[in-house]
């Protein structure tokens, strides 16, 4: 199975309002023709003529919204482009990394905090060290 055309929904309908607009042109042109060829048809002809062309001015109306909805839709994703956005995922704090002091100088207090193991309160006991002075009860 080859791979699947992605296609936004303006640009199919825009390809349909052109190929319908091309039908009902084609389908005038033939009424016209049999217009001129038939006898006694006359009325039938002209009835379709008018009914192809209300669909023609609806597909060229259609084209056309489709033609100003891209590029509307060009505009807002170029404006998105070039627009400042916060960065939300984006932290001064960085979870595992440290600071390094330099030599003499006092560790940062966020240093001190980060020796301590960072584990929840319900869970210390599975991750405590134990040195034997625990077990003994005296």
């Amino acid at each position: 199975m080859g791979k699947a055309k992605v296609v936004d929904v303006n640009s199919h309908l825009h390809a349909f309002h052109k190929a319908a607009h091309a039908d009902r042109t084609m389908a005038i042109a033939n009424h016209h023709a049999e217009i001129k060829k038939a006898t006694g048809s006359e009325e039938f002809h002209k009835k379709e003529i008018a009914r192809h062309e209300i669909m023609l001015a609806h597909h060229e109306d259609g084209m056309a919204e489709c033609e100003k909805a891209a590029e509307v839709a060009d505009l807002a994703k170029r404006e998105h482009e070039n627009t400042l956005r916060p960065t939300g995922g984006v932290s001064a704090v960085t979870p595992g990394v440290r600071a390094v002091p330099r030599a003499g100088q006092q560790p940062p207090p966020a240093a001190k905090v980060a020796e301590k193991p960072n584990v929840p309160a319900e869970f210390e006991d599975m991750f405590k060290v134990e040195t034997g002075e625990e077990r003994s009860l005296s």
